[in-house]
């Protein structure tokens, strides 16, 4: 929370009170605290986006005491959003990004883990059932975000909802999808 900490409006300690306190139970520190954020949106936005913090976690899981591995690893998150965005994302498009990396991470994970050598075969099998999974999800995150991106034009608005139809009204009546077995 280093950049909104420097934006406080109190001192980092006061504040690290008062959050504390919140904790505790303490209504009024509670009311406190919510009055700040209202004030202070650049807080809650960084302390409550989670997609950063489970990339923290993954690549401190990752890399453990490798600082370097840790580093790279911090890059080329960030690489890989350079390389996904458009030139300005939607809302909905950086979420899907978010996703998509956290599911990449995941991944890197499962495979770091499935190529440890001297394993026994039981955690083997459930590390490539991990592995399997994990790549199921990124995989989805992919095809996400390429929905995304093929129903948000540049510029990020978003269509009208009757432009989403999933079944296009023909004729004034609903058209029906065609199951597997009709």
């Amino acid at each position: 929370m280093d950049a909104a900490e420097n934006s406080l409006p109190v001192s980092q300690d006061a504040f690290r009170q008062l959050v504390n306190q919140a904790n505790a139970g303490d209504a009024d520190s509670l009311n406190e605290l919510r009055t700040l954020l209202d004030g202070h949106p650049e807080i809650w936005q960084k302390v409550g986006d989670l997609a950063t913090h489970s990339e923290a976690t993954l690549i401190a899981l990752i890399a453990g005491n490798d600082k370097l591995l840790s580093e790279s690893l911090a890059r080329q998150v960030t690489q890989i959003r350079a390389e996904v965005f458009g030139p300005e994302p939607s809302r909905l498009e950086r979420m899907a990004v978010d996703r998509l990396v956290v599911c990449w991470l995941q991944l890197q994970f499962s495979d770091r883990l499935a190529a440890q050598p001297g394993i026994t075969l039981a955690m083997e099998r459930h590390l490539r059932r991990w592995q399997d999974q994990a790549h199921r999800r990124y995989m989805a995150a992919v095809r996400s975000l390429m929905l995304v991106q093929r129903l948000i034009p540049a510029g990020g608005e978003l269509p009208s909802r009757h432009d989403l139809r999933v079944f296009p009204r023909t004729g004034g009546t609903e058209t029906k999808a065609k199951t597997a077995t009709g």
